[in-house]
């Protein structure tokens, strides 16, 4: 048993396979862990095993043991998986949807002006204000050659200087895709827009302050256009 402040740890071993059971006060071990306050901890069960962070990571993976696809196109695929869980446990039914990359685009302008478009989405029935961009054509891996291709489609502008801001996952939970968000500076317009059938976009320019302001109050509320604004600001200091 470890003691580490307000958690308790027991590990036991059983036909090489490990069960983690953690009392838990304020929080969870998994992120008391993942957040570099421990980076090693001995830990006493039936036999003493010494675990860093890579081996604890390993012993909570699932194991896939069936697969099948219940839609398969070139739009989307649900797949329909069998998988055993690190306590031995079987999920017979857990499904994961596999959806097209995506890439974002802050496109900003010397005046701390960003690009936010308007635009329908049937699924919900609304409108909503978002970020420049969209998913991977069949074939594509690059998703700065994807931010590009995007925002002169969908606005008629480019830029000479590109940063990859951060690639993150939209819910991880059930679905595999990941968004790459990048900030483009230097942008000039050299077209009109280009857009796809279904598409009908309208584009603004707005103060990165005041597109600060409309995440907060929840004017712009899709999460990978929030958290690329927040951080353009912190970066630019506003």
């Amino acid at each position: 048993m470890c003691a580490c402040g307000i958690f308790y740890v027991i590990l036991t071993t059983k036909k090489h396979q490990i069960y983690l059971h953690a009392l838990l006060r304020e929080n969870t071990f998994l992120h008391i862990y993942m957040s570099g306050m421990i980076t090693e901890c001995e830990l006493w069960g039936r036999n003493s095993v010494f675990v860093n962070r890579e081996e604890l990571y390993k012993y909570m993976e699932w194991e896939r043991l069936e697969s099948k696809y219940l839609v398969d196109n070139e739009f989307i695929k649900i797949r329909q998986d069998k998988v055993k869980l690190p306590d031995g446990a079987l999920i017979d039914d857990f499904f994961v949807i596999e959806k097209k990359n995506v890439s974002l685009i802050v496109a900003i302008d010397e005046e701390k002006r960003i690009i936010l478009k308007d635009e329908y989405r049937y699924p919900i029935d609304k409108h909503l204000i978002e970020l420049p961009g969209g998913t991977f054509d069949v074939g594509e891996t690059e998703p700065l050659k994807v931010a590009k291709r995007e925002l002169l489609e969908e606005t008629g502008y480019s830029a000479d200087e590109w940063e990859l801001l951060f690639t993150n996952y939209d819910y991880p939970t059930k679905e595999a895709n990941h968004v790459s968000i990048y900030l483009a500076k230097n942008i000039k317009q050299i077209s009109g827009q280009q857009l796809d059938m279904g598409e009908d976009i309208k584009y603004n320019f707005v103060h990165l302050k005041e597109a600060v302001s409309m995440c907060m109050d929840n004017t712009i509320c899709v999460n990978g256009t929030v958290a690329a604004i927040l951080k353009t600001a912190r970066i630019y200091g506003v």
